[in-house]
């Protein structure tokens, strides 16, 4: 077995006149990961996305990772990973996922730094925890039919619980 985090969407499951249900995108592969024995765990962020840790087979990571939308956070797992081997096309994916969720770029630097070798100062945990810095609690919009995030900003389940929850 192994291990990856990932950034993926959460999707609406279902929805009527009463009930809206949204999940994240990483349920649709629950079946295939707990059949392996591997498990999951996540955490909401800002974006309409999870924070999530996953084991299961490579094979099945690698298909995880080709699913729209769904982006692999580096080959690291361990938190007290560093950085040090980060390239800058990982950096720029990884910023580029950041700034499309709603992070600013002062917010991403003021974390991580201005330029890959502060990218490189860090370690996995830092970069998770900047991820996971907060989410905006969503709501129904019935005049749009769709769920919008402008309610009040929370603090996330942590990282090291996500973490720990998967092993």
């Amino acid at each position: 077995m192994a291990y990856a985090w990932f950034v993926c969407p959460y999707i609406l499951v279902r929805s009527d006149a009463v009930f809206h249900l949204r999940h994240c995108a990483m349920n649709n592969f629950t079946a295939q990961i707990k059949a392996e024995g591997g498990t999951w765990s996540e955490t909401e962020v800002i974006g309409n996305v999870a924070l999530v840790k996953v084991r299961a087979s490579e094979t099945l990571l690698a298909l995880i990772n080709a699913e729209v939308g769904f982006l692999r956070i580096t080959n690291h797992y361990v938190l007290s990973d560093s950085l040090s081997d980060m390239g800058v096309a990982v950096r720029n994916g990884i910023q580029n996922k950041l700034l499309e969720l709603g992070y600013t770029q002062a917010e991403i630097n003021a974390a991580l730094g201005s330029n890959l070798a502060g990218w490189r100062s860090r370690t996995f945990l830092d970069l998770l925890r900047f991820i996971a810095t907060r989410r905006i609690s969503p709501r129904w919009d019935s005049v749009l039919g769709q769920i919008v995030f402008d309610g009040t900003t929370q603090t996330p389940k942590s990282v090291n619980l996500v973490d720990q929850e998967v092993i």
